[in-house]
């Protein structure tokens, strides 16, 4: 017997924002990628969370960075997004 059927979702978010060498760019003049990908990503559990039904969920399964350095500050994130209902 059937009793729920989850109807699968999934997107591509990218987010471009200005790269640089992290010592020369000061924290009041970044514009990071990497950190509006992971906003996304935390709002989009919370909203799940929180106004979704009980059978509801989210995964954000992949987060591809450039350039994907430590030392510098990524020009762009582009985040993998599955929703299910």
């Amino acid at each position: 017997i059937v009793t729920a059927i989850a109807a699968p979702s999934q997107l591509e978010v990218t987010f471009k924002g200005d790269g640089g060498h992290a010592g020369a760019l000061l924290m009041h003049l970044r514009n990071d990628a990497l950190l509006a990908g992971a906003e996304l990503a935390i709002e989009a559990e919370k909203a799940t969370i929180t106004k979704g039904t009980r059978d509801t969920v989210v995964t954000t399964g992949s987060f591809d960075i450039l350039p994907n350095t430590v030392n510098s500050v990524p020009r762009q994130a582009r985040l993998g997004i599955d929703v299910r209902d």
